[in-house]
C-alpha cells in the first residue's frame, strides 16, 4: 500500500501520507474516514470511478 495513515495535531488531526514520496497527500476527522480516503486513492489509481452508489 503506497498510503499511510498517522495521528497529527489540528482540526483534521488523521493525516495521509504516500510512502513513496513522503508527501502529506490529505487529512480526516476520523481514522476511519482517513482509511476510506485511502481506499478510494488506491481504487482510482486502479481506473476505479466513483458513481456515488453504494457498493453493496
Amino acid at each position: 500500500m503506497p498510503y499511510t495513515v498517522k495521528k497529527g495535531r489540528g482540526t483534521r488531526p488523521w493525516k495521509i501520507y504516500n510512502k513513496e514520496t513522503g508527501k502529506l497527500v490529505g487529512s480526516s476527522v476520523t481514522k476511519k474516514k482517513a482509511e476510506a480516503s485511502v481506499r478510494a486513492r488506491l481504487g482510482a489509481s486502479h481506473g476505479w470511478k466513483p458513481t456515488g452508489k453504494k457498493s453493496f
